[in-house]
């Protein structure tokens, strides 16, 4: 059975090797003419390597990857840490398979380079029109990201609404920064109105740096916006000295609109017939638990495993799509409250807030792993 996919990302090609992995013969049709270095970096929680490592890709992606050991949680403005998640216990990744950082390119390069040696068709610089994309295959899934030309004809969804967040993304080389951001450690900085990330890349060849600030007018997504560094440090003035020298380093920063899938398109029709919508295409959330990437990854081998199972391509994508749904709705539920949390505004909210995170973590033998248990322990390759 013939599976055309829709979009040549990290959600198009993972369907691909899924859908190759359960029998059917993909091909990927991508309308760029190359697949780009453009991007930064991404993590990939032990959930999302959990279907990498089912793929057989686990060693090529942790071999272009840094495995931090752990997440901290601080204060922006004291530097003093709220919380921190151990990814380890012992020497063994906390859910089994680690946790990963790496770039967004190397991350579709393996990918990619899997794909070809799979013998799964890719057609760079060649689009299919919403009006012909149901006599291309069997099974159509389009992975074409937030932006989808098809997700509005063909499933009638809304277009993703702006969330009031701007992300700043940078690629930094560390030279004389690097004592100041641990190798080891994802790093989130909350503020009032505002958070940073802050992770090495390349084994600690780059530093990824995330700023996030509330902007009332809606900023457009994507990566052909850039500001320069003074147009930025206003937004993030009282944080500690080695987050503004990150941003002065940077000299120009991305800007990117946070857009979201409403409520009525998360629970709207994510399949129609032989053709389905995966990843940012169904279910665009805000990054504040890094799960973007996690759950397209996540899709590409349920939709894969409840076609191969089924008696026709439509019963199939209504398995896969009855069981997305749930666990996608929870985990952009929780990103946005995390974005919430990392953003109190109010004295005394960050007081209560944090400091029952602190007394938690005292009182808990410092161990706070097990609320993410729900998130990271998943396995969508069961």
């Amino acid at each position: 059975m013939d599976a055309a996919i829709v979009g040549g990302g990290i959600g198009g090609l993972t369907a691909a090797l899924c859908l190759h992995h359960h029998g059917f013969r993909a091909s990927v049709y991508e309308q760029a003419p190359a697949f780009s270095d453009v991007g930064a970096g991404i993590q990939l929680g032990p959930n999302a390597m959990r279907v990498l490592h089912a793929l057989g890709l686990k060693e090529a992606v942790l071999a272009h990857a840094s495995q931090p050991k752990y997440l901290v949680l601080q204060s922006a403005y004291s530097g003093q840490q709220i919380t921190r998640l151990s990814l380890f216990r012992g020497e063994s990744p906390r859910w089994g398979e680690p946790y990963a950082h790496i770039h967004r390119a190397d991350l579709v390069d393996v990918l990619a380079s899997a794909a070809c040696e799979r013998g799964i068709a890719l057609h760079l610089g060649q689009a299919i029109e919403p009006v012909a994309a149901d006599d291309e295959a069997d099974i159509l899934v389009i992975a074409d990201g937030m932006n989808s030309q098809f997700a509005g004809p063909l499933f009638g969804r809304p277009q993703p609404e702006y969330s009031g967040y701007v992300a700043y993304r940078a690629l930094v080389p560390p030279k004389a920064l690097a004592s100041s951001i641990p190798p080891d450690v994802a790093s989130v900085w909350s503020g009032r109105g505002s958070h940073v990330v802050t992770y090495p890349l390349r084994g600690g060849s780059l530093i990824n740096f995330i700023g996030v600030a509330e902007v009332a007018r809606p900023q457009p997504a994507g990566w052909s916006q850039t500001v320069g560094a003074g147009d930025v440090l206003p937004q993030f003035r009282r944080y500690p000295p080695q987050v503004l020298s990150l941003i002065r380093a940077a000299q120009i920063l991305q800007p990117w609109g946070l857009y979201i899938q409403s409520k009525t398109g998360l629970d709207g029709c994510w399949t129609k017939g032989n053709a389905a919508l995966l990843g940012d295409a169904s279910h665009a959330m805000v990054p504040f638990l890094a799960q973007g990437a996690a759950m397209a990854i996540e899709d590409s081998w349920v939709l894969a495993a409840s076609l191969a199972v089924a008696h026709t391509p439509a019963e199939g994508l209504k398995a896969y799509e009855a069981m997305r749904k749930k666990r996608v709705k929870r985990v952009a539920e929780a990103s946005q409250r995390a974005g919430e949390l990392y953003h109190l505004r109010g004295l005394g909210q960050r007081l209560g807030a944090f400091s029952a995170l602190r007394n938690a973590q005292r009182m808990g033998a410092a161990d706070l792993a097990p609320i993410m248990d729900w998130l990271y322990g998943f396995d969508a390759a069961a």
